[in-house]
């Protein structure tokens, strides 16, 4: 196929501040997880698609297929409609969890 560039698992970016391996990664009106750490300015990489558990709010249960977004003045997954979409809940979620798991 000519017009194929890649499979568009990983992204590869600069940060303007360095990122822990793991973290969620915000991408304008999406997320990704850092494959590992990434040093400010320097080249990395970073998951766009897969299943990752993730820190999320408490208070509130998760059924699977859940559409979830990021937090980013939490740093954690909700149910609340935001500007960051997360994915989908992979999971149940009990409401006193603090980690869920998200399809990005």
């Amino acid at each position: 196929m000519k017009n194929f560039i890649e499979n568009g698992e990983v992204l590869t970016l600069t940060p303007t501040a360095a990122v822990v391996g793991g973290a969620a990664v915000v991408l304008s009106n999406h997320i990704g997880v850092a494959c590992s750490d990434i040093t400010a300015g320097a080249l990395g990489a970073v998951n766009v698609s897969g299943v990752y558990e993730l820190a999320a709010e408490t208070g509130v249960a998760f059924a699977i297929g859940d559409d979830l977004y990021w937090d980013t003045a939490n740093s954690r997954l909700t149910k609340t409609t935001g500007t960051v979409k997360a994915g989908w809940a992979w999971a149940a979620k009990a409401a006193d969890a603090a980690v869920a798991q998200v399809r990005l």
